[in-house]
């Protein structure tokens, strides 16, 4: 759940269904120190924070409650980067590097598995993370409107998540008690939800479409091999009435369909294991390192064994239509030669005829669809023209730029110096990139109109810095957009 800074130690101290809270927020620091500078993806973490995602470092340890409140320069580094830079040297430990020209003293390496926060949808994961260590500015007044903090913690043994949601919605209410006049239109509510539920989301309706379109491919082979089986045993039916005559018996022969639909079935199983295991260590190679949690794609056990269970499902299945013919087999007609199939038997592949037709076009009507979305969603206009413009970031170290009149100064000569280059039209400067999601939020209230205390809005906002050249070519693109010029230098 997203809190304020203050509120981190309210929930730790005065929750009681959970065995450990830990408080994070995200952050970004320039790596120096033993190899070429990098901008890098980190976290701040409170010490509560590894025990409540039940981790522990392979090397060294994590920060105490000590150093956390100490506010020590120690550093927990991930598997990434301790391969990048230090060649997985297990003398790492005590080594010291650089965030924003301040020295940090690396204290342990995380497992090679591990990432936290996941960002989905980003290449950049965190690969350093330093103790939270709130300042006084943080816990201030001042900071008091800034909600990007998050918590995660774990349950006790025996407490259910409506038992800890009652909890965590109390201490709500408790924080809400002291808010003064002027946040009296901010709610609090405990939301507890699974960290598993968290991170998959986002990602589950797409894996669900998906998984319909594999069950509808799967549905459609098994339809055609049912065709094919029945083909077959019905040009075999006089063998089988011979058989049938001279002493076998329809469950022989049953078992003998569902055996042939079963070993097809199973070698193209495990055909498809194989060829899945190729394409993902294929896919790896062409992948890049960045990817998140790109160590763990693997085919897993379970997954192999449900593929494995469904092949023999699919299996039972292909074999029902020919196993039904065999028990429809008239003796005297199935001796006689010259007589293929019977009208039955074609009824019942018309059916499984129309039945494969009949899925094909759900198919092909689901796949029409997504096209046509996503052709949707690459036309629509997002009021800027992207094209001929490039990004880059930088962040300054606070030891050397420590008030904003230093910070607009080396921003300034930044645009004037990059404004100079030939071929630059136009520069400007923002603290996130358009169509992004790392902009920062804000509760805001509308001046004179009353407000809601149970419906507070939130709005995303970027500081931006930007030229009459720069803001005549974005807004050109869509003559209808409404734009207005921004004269030179101003920030909105």
């Amino acid at each position: 759940m997203s809190v304020r800074a203050r509120e981190i130690a309210t929930y730790t101290r005065a929750t009681q269904a959970f065995s450990s809270v830990g408080g994070y927020i995200t952050a970004s620091y320039e790596l120096s120190g033993n190899a070429q500078p990098e901008q890098i993806a980190a976290a701040r973490l409170n010490s509560a924070m590894f025990p409540a995602l039940g981790v522990e470092p392979i090397l060294g340890h994590v920060f105490t409650p000590q150093e956390d409140d100490a506010h020590q320069p120690v550093a927990v580094i991930s598997y990434a980067l301790w391969t990048s830079r230090w060649h997985r040297d297990p003398r790492v430990l005590g080594t010291t590097i650089v965030l924003d020209r301040k020295p940090y003293s690396v204290i342990g390496v995380m497992p090679r598995g591990f990432e936290f926060p996941l960002q989905l949808g980003r290449l950049d994961q965190a690969q350093l993370w330093i103790p939270l260590s709130l300042s006084p500015d943080e816990l201030s007044e001042q900071h008091s409107g800034f909600w990007g903090y998050h918590m995660i913690a774990r349950l006790k043994d025996g407490v259910s998540l409506r038992q800890a949601a009652q909890d965590a919605d109390r201490v709500a209410h408790l924080i809400m008690a002291g808010f003064p006049a002027s946040m009296s239109a901010i709610h609090m509510q405990g939301d507890v939800t699974p960290l598993r539920e968290t991170v998959v989301a986002d990602v589950r309706p797409v894996l669900q479409t998906l998984f319909l379109a594999v069950a509808i491919v799967l549905l459609i082979a098994c339809v055609n091999v049912s065709s094919l089986l029945l083909l077959r045993a019905i040009r075999q039916r006089r063998e089988y009435a011979v058989r049938i005559a001279i002493g076998a018996s329809s469950s022989q022969i049953i078992r003998e369909s569902l055996m042939a639909g079963l070993l097809l079935s199973m070698a193209g199983g495990l055909l498809g294991l194989g060829f899945a295991t190729i394409a993902i260590r294929t896919a790896l190679g062409l992948m890049p390192d960045s990817m998140p949690r790109i160590d763990s794609i693997s085919i897993n056990p379970m997954v192999a064994a449900f593929a494995l269970v469904v092949a023999v499902v699919a299996g039972v299945f292909c074999s029902l239509a020919p196993a039904f013919a065999t028990l429809r087999i008239n003796l005297i007609e199935s001796l006689k030669e010259g007589r293929i199939g019977n009208a039955s038997h074609t009824w019942l592949r018309s059916t499984l005829v129309v039945a494969e037709v009949a899925i094909a076009l759900v198919l092909l009507t689901l796949s029409g669809g997504f096209l046509r979305s996503l052709q949707k969603m690459q036309a629509i206009d997002p009021g800027f023209r992207a094209d001929r413009a490039l990004i880059a970031a930088y962040q300054l170290p606070l030891a050397q730029y420590p008030t904003a009149a230093s910070v607009g100064i080396f921003n300034r000569e930044v645009v004037e110096q990059l404004s100079s280059k030939p071929g630059v039209i136009a520069v400007a400067i923002s603290n996130a990139t358009a169509a992004s999601d790392a902009s920062p939020q804000s509760a805001f209230t509308v001046e004179g109109v009353s407000a809601d205390r149970w419906k507070l809005k939130f709005a995303a906002f970027n500081s931006v810095g930007t030229t009459s050249a720069l803001w005549a070519s974005l807004c050109s693109r869509a003559a209808a957009s409404p734009c207005t010029t921004i004269p030179k230098g101003h920030s909105w």
